[in-house]
């Protein structure tokens, strides 16, 4: 099993680790093009900003739909 982790250490105790922003399409398709084989993949990343839609800068909001959608 493979687990893609944001820093080096944070992958679950016997999986392989591959570090990599989700965000990066171009690291995302290098990490799935070297597992072989890819059976099945579980994209679960997501963030969550809690404060009032209005105070939040574009930047923020922008990042949060790259990371969830």
């Amino acid at each position: 099993m493979h687990a893609s982790v944001r820093e080096p250490g944070q992958a679950p105790q016997g999986t392989i680790e591959h570090v990599f922003d989700v965000t990066n399409g171009d690291a995302v398709a290098s990490t799935c093009g070297a597992i072989e084989p890819l059976d099945a993949l579980v994209a679960n990343a997501g963030i969550g900003i809690a404060a009032p839609l209005e105070l939040l800068p574009t930047t923020e909001l922008t990042r949060q739909l790259d990371v969830n959608v």
